[in-house]
């Protein structure tokens, strides 16, 4: 073959000095005397960018799929059913008299009927517009009264959830529902400075209480229906005449807020809780104040007593719930397991057990004096 004939290298084409392509395959050519030339282009490079930010990526993927099988072990799941603990606040806890229902009530705007046993829940009253700060169980268990701060007092069928009264004379926050022992009567605490009693099967008000100058926070009856007690934002205690307003007795040792009023069940004493971090202790007939207890380290929401009065609960926000005598004062249990402050705590009926509502988005039930869990209930808040 002539060494310096000229023919495309590609296709086999022959082409003239002059041409630079070939007119076959449209291959660039140039001609030298020795032999034809191909025009190759440059091969690509990889791109050493791409390839540095691939590698930067891969190990970024492998540290935080380490990170989690790490964090996994040192800090497993919880088991159980999930917490729910964002719907907000449980404000509001009520045993029904017979301890088989618990209705609790949060700044999620509902109350909440479920069985204590299993924890399911049986019935949700939507017809508040917002935080739900009260709810109560009449004496006979077949209605409920709610109350929040849209201002209205509702009572409800327990079973069905029918709206049975709406009250809406405070027009104002209610902070606190109570029925009287006989179950013809509600009173109401309120931010308009008053405490109110109504008639339960009318809804007509029977009286206006104006003797406190705040917020009434609390509102509790003598177990005979007689007296009153109330507590605010003035840091009193009141105690007055549930017929006619006529104020008994004012106590004034608290330096702060008084958030709950509680009678003793034979009617003699009167426990209160307040944000000056005490539960006080006093005399329902003469006002003296026999024991400060003040074992918390924050202000206190709460106080009940126990069935046959020798016990009392605290609750606050420090996030403990404290069992303790109520005689001497002594400390005889201290309830840990709330993530976040506690608002209530009330004893069960038959005297074993406590239910207690917090922050964090639970109702526990536990036995009072082990703190044994029996049910921890997140279907509100």
């Amino acid at each position: 073959m002539n060494p310096s004939a000229r023919i495309c290298p590609r296709c086999g084409t022959p082409y003239r000095s002059d041409e630079t392509i070939c007119v076959r395959c449209g291959l660039p050519l140039q001609y030298t005397a020795s032999r034809p030339v191909v025009y190759q282009p440059a091969p690509p490079q990889k791109s050493r960018g791409r390839l540095v930010i691939f590698a930067v990526a891969v190990v970024l993927v492998l540290v935080g799929a380490l990170a989690f099988l790490l964090l996994g072990a040192i800090n497993p799941p919880a088991s159980g059913p999930p917490d729910l603990s964002g719907l907000g606040d449980v404000t509001a806890v009520a045993w029904s008299p017979d301890g088989t229902l618990l209705a609790s009530s949060g700044s999620d705007h509902h109350v909440r009927v479920w069985e204590v046993q299993t924890g399911k829940t049986l019935l949700t009253y939507t017809k508040h517009f917002s935080t739900v700060y009260a709810v109560a169980w009449s004496p006979n268990g077949k209605l409920l009264a709610s109350a929040g701060f849209d201002g209205l007092v509702q009572v409800w069928d327990a079973r069905s959830g029918a709206t049975v009264y709406s009250y809406t004379a405070q027009q104002t926050q209610i902070n606190a529902v109570a029925w009287s022992p006989d179950g013809t009567r509600l009173a109401s605490a309120g931010n308009d400075q008053t405490a109110q009693v109504w008639d339960a099967t009318t809804g007509k008000n029977l009286l206006i209480y104006r003797g406190h100058t705040g917020n009434v926070m609390t509102v509790a009856w003598s177990p005979d229906g007689t007296k009153l007690a109330s507590g605010g934002s003035d840091q009193t205690v009141q105690v007055w005449d549930a017929a006619t307003g006529t104020t008994l007795y004012s106590y004034h040792g608290h330096t702060a807020q008084v958030n709950q009023v509680a009678w003793s069940r034979n009617g003699t004493r009167i426990a209160s809780a307040s944000a000056d971090r005490t539960v006080q202790v006093w005399d329902a007939l003469t006002g003296s104040n026999p024991l400060t207890y003040m074992g918390h380290g924050a202000k206190v929401t709460a106080v009940a007593w126990s069935r046959f009065g020798e016990m009392l609960v605290s609750a606050g926000d420090d996030a403990t719930v404290q069992v303790w005598n109520a005689t001497t004062g002594s400390t005889l249990f201290k309830y840990t397991k709330h993530g976040n402050a506690v608002h209530v705590a009330l004893w069960s009926p038959d005297g074993l057990s406590i239910a207690s509502g917090s922050a964090d988005g639970t109702v526990r039930i536990w036995y009072a004096l082990t703190g044994q869990d029996e049910l921890v209930y997140r279907g509100t808040a």
